[in-house]
């Protein structure tokens, strides 16, 4: 986890723990876990001058029902992470396999502040975590569906 502070942005790199230690805690831990991380991450920015508007995991489509649980809003844009992750141009042109992007809005706003909002959490990923190029056909396609989502 960690902050985007130019976008505003939350990012939730990867969520797990053992089976055995999830048996032992609480059904709700997930969401416990990751509020009190935002929030932790809320008041890091505060305290240097910044705000974040949104927090954004990527998810495979079988664990999709923790995020619905925990009520984030899921994107449907057609969202795909690069093969080889942020090291992706260490092996050539990037390639792509499917993930489903979720999203927590930490400010209330209307729906198109919020979409406005999603749109940078994407970015956040997909241009500065993962360093794709804007024009780059999948990414171009993934932030122009954002730019219309209904939420």
């Amino acid at each position: 986890m960690d902050s985007n502070i130019v976008r505003e942005t939350v990012l939730i790199h990867y969520v797990a723990l053992d089976k055995t230690v999830r048996r032992a805690l609480r059904s709700d831990w997930l969401a416990k876990a990751l509020t009190s991380l935002i929030m932790i991450m809320e008041t890091e920015a505060l305290e240097s001058g910044a705000t974040l508007a949104v927090a954004i995991a990527e998810s495979d489509v079988e664990h999709s029902w923790h995020w619905e649980k925990m009520e984030w809003t899921r994107l449907d844009v057609n969202y795909r992470e690069p093969d080889f992750g942020m090291h992706w141009s260490d092996f050539g042109s990037p390639s792509f396999f499917s993930r489903t992007p979720y999203v927590r809005f930490l400010n209330l706003g209307s729906d198109e502040v919020k979409r406005s909002v999603a749109v940078q959490a994407l970015k956040a990923f997909l241009l500065d975590h993962y360093a794709l190029n804007e024009d780059e056909p999948t990414v171009l396609e993934t932030l122009t569906l954002a730019q219309s989502i209904t939420l």
